[in-house]
């Protein structure tokens, strides 16, 4: 079966829409990208894999009409800035454990193929997708643990597609869906991937590409109604478990996964090695070296870390299921007093309560009454290079 565009994102909730190209389907939070959170970030990851170079920073994201609507800035944006309203990860995950209702879901040992536009097409029953780099962790994991023994991912040739870059987002989803099996007992999970190029395969013009994604966009906007039978079908089938789960309060993606997780039995869970690569993280705090700033609580664009009061002393608290290892907070930090854990639990994915991981006693600069440590001094850095800069004039 070959996907047709969801009707609208499965997620609801206000995103700014500050840049849209039109036509695109890819919406645009530049309040979530790093850029804008903290402007000495190097982060350019969307700029990097946008084939058709419609994606800008200054410093936030800029999407132009170059767009093509593609998707693989949603897949690479490790804060989750874009979101694709043509493929979000529900739609394609309710579409791929549909397979299993399916005659050849239910036999050829519960086995799914999900194929590219330059692949050939291995069989009736497998899904079709504009390009493997959209296929998230969500999917695949998802697949897994809705008994899918075997995905079976097809690819063209990378090397000859104008969507190459996708190539390393294949790559990472298997990780992290290995690791999502791993971590919750789930075990070894049998993810291929094999290149199957169309014998002729003739690429699609930009205009063509453009006048599809319009219609696909028209079309999502509207109930479609089935002719046989009766009622109403909808773009989006809804089964148990894959809602947006509104009380988290975390990204699109964030929220499938707990929706996702939380069909699971944990039996057999272990830990998962801290990996830069992976989405999930647990901040540690040397309570040494900081100085309660709150610059990390700041930069933070999922509200992960939050600071508080507590008595005469200034707390750090963090979130495990809102933080998206960004890395931002430990990037802003002046006091490199932030790391993280050498290893998580995926069931912190699901932990909505924060808890404490840093307690300062805090006192008040003299000048500018900003929160310092106790024992650093009467005030803080800032005011102090302003004194010393002002001697230095006057000397």
């Amino acid at each position: 079966m070959i996907l047709e565009p969801a009707s609208g994102p499965v997620t609801s909730g206000v995103r700014s829409r500050f840049a849209q190209a039109q036509g695109s389907g890819i919406s645009v939070s530049p309040e979530l990208c790093q850029k804008v959170r903290f402007r000495k970030s190097t982060c350019r990851k969307c700029v990097e894999i946008c084939p058709e170079t419609a994606i800008s920073l200054d410093p936030g994201p800029q999407i132009s009409d170059l767009c093509s609507g593609c998707g693989l800035c949603v897949r690479a944006c490790p804060t989750e800035v874009f979101e694709s309203e043509l493929y979000p990860d529900g739609y394609l995950l309710d579409r791929v454990t549909s397979h299993l209702d399916s005659p050849e879901g239910t036999g050829n040992g519960r086995k799914l193929s999900i194929y590219c536009q330059r692949a050939e097409r291995p069989s009736a029953g497998a899904v079709g997708v504009p390009c493997l780099g959209i296929v998230g962790e969500n999917v695949l994991f998802g697949a897994a643990l809705a008994g899918i023994e075997e995905v079976i991912l097809i690819r063209g040739s990378c090397e000859r597609c104008h969507l190459k870059p996708a190539e390393n987002l294949i790559r990472r989803s298997t990780r992290r869906a290995r690791a999502l099996a791993t971590g919750t007992g789930l075990g070894e999970v049998s993810l291929t991937t094999v290149e199957r190029e169309k014998e002729k395969h003739t690429p699609v013009g930009r205009r063509e590409m453009l006048e599809g994604m319009a219609n696909r966009l028209r079309t999502s906007a509207r109930t479609i109604t089935s002719e046989e039978g009766t009622g109403v079908r909808e773009r989006v089938p809804t089964k148990p478990g894959l809602n947006r789960d509104d009380g988290a309060g975390g990204s699109p993606g964030r929220t499938l996964l707990r929706s996702v997780l939380r069909s699971g039995r944990w039996e057999g869970a272990c830990p998962v090695a801290y990996d830069r690569e992976l989405p999930w993280a647990r901040m540690r705090v040397d309570e040494d070296r900081c100085t309660a700033c709150g610059t990390c609580a700041a930069v933070c664009p999922t509200g992960a870390v939050h600071p508080a009061w507590e008595g005469e002393s200034h707390t750090l608290s963090f979130k495990p299921s809102a933080c998206t290892n960004c890395s931002l907070c430990q990037d802003a930090c002046a006091e490199d007093a932030i790391a993280f854990e050498a290893e998580i639990w995926i069931a912190d994915i699901l932990q909505d309560e924060a808890e404490v991981v840093a307690t300062i006693r805090s006192g008040w600069c003299t000048i500018c009454g900003d929160v310092i440590p106790v024992g650093t001094g009467e005030v803080c850095p800032t005011c102090e290079r302003r004194q010393v800069s002002a001697a230095h004039l006057k000397g």
